[in-house]
């Protein structure tokens, strides 16, 4: 069985080499959301291989078009079918984005795994864009108006493959991301992928996971230090206390 966790470190490493990054950010912002994506809407698969495959390919979907990797790289370290799912989500090189799109669509289409990562990696753009005020999202939502029949008329070809009440479920997020409305980055600094690594962590280790006090003191210290770096040091914590005061 493949291990997921080793392809997408990979993957990581790949973009890191690269020097890939996404609006300023390490690249794998955006990566992390395809793969929220996938596991968000994991049930669409009607089998674990299907859903194992997309998976690592959400991990890998840029590696042959922004970390310069060839399809026997990306097999070596996966299997052929990821491969082939990372070849067929790659753009094609055309000289303009609608072509680009139109003409990748092509290879999409004949493959469902790269059907259902293209939405998850439509999904991460828009999203990212629409809440942060990305001049992005405007051509996101213009190209969705065509992307979804295209894509919704192809997935009809795999409904065998694919559970359908799941996929509405897709599409009605995917809708409401793309509905053109904007809603801005909030002022707060706190760093959602950072409390989750740091939730993660704190899940994996159990330490205190049978004491409510220190499950609680543990939590609110996870908030603090994404919160802001002022909050790590040896009183950090303390700090942290202050600061609730002052907000509440």
């Amino acid at each position: 069985m493949m291990d997921l966790k080793a392809f997408s470190d990979f993957a990581r490493q790949a973009h890191d080499k690269a020097n890939c990054t996404y609006d300023g950010k390490n690249y794998y912002t955006h990566v992390e959301m395809v793969e929220d994506g996938i596991d968000k809407y994991e049930t669409v698969f009607l089998s674990y291989n299907d859903y194992a495959i997309a998976r690592a390919g959400a991990s890998g979907h840029d590696l042959i078009e922004d970390a310069q990797l060839t399809f026997n790289d990306i097999r070596e370290a996966s299997n052929k079918a990821v491969a082939r799912l990372v070849l067929d989500v790659t753009d094609v090189h055309e000289e303009n984005r609608l072509l680009r799109h139109l003409f990748t669509m092509g290879k999409t289409v004949k493959n469902y795994r790269a059907l259902i990562v293209k939405m998850a990696d439509m999904r991460a753009n828009a999203l990212y864009s629409k809440t942060h005020g990305s001049s992005m999202y405007k051509k996101y939502v213009a190209e969705y108006k065509y992307r979804k029949p295209i894509f919704k008329m192809a997935l009809n070809w795999y409904s065998k493959y694919l559970d359908n009440e799941t996929l509405d479920e897709f599409w009605k997020e995917l809708d409401w991301i793309h509905d053109g409305e904007m809603i801005l980055e909030p002022k707060s600094k706190f760093d959602l992928l950072k409390f989750k690594e740091y939730v993660d962590t704190y899940t994996k280790t159990g330490i205190g996971c049978d004491d409510d006090r220190i499950i609680v003191k543990d939590l609110l210290y996870g908030i603090g230090i994404s919160l802001g770096d002022e909050f790590k040091m040896n009183d950090g914590y303390q700090k942290f206390l202050e600061h609730i005061k002052q907000i509440h």
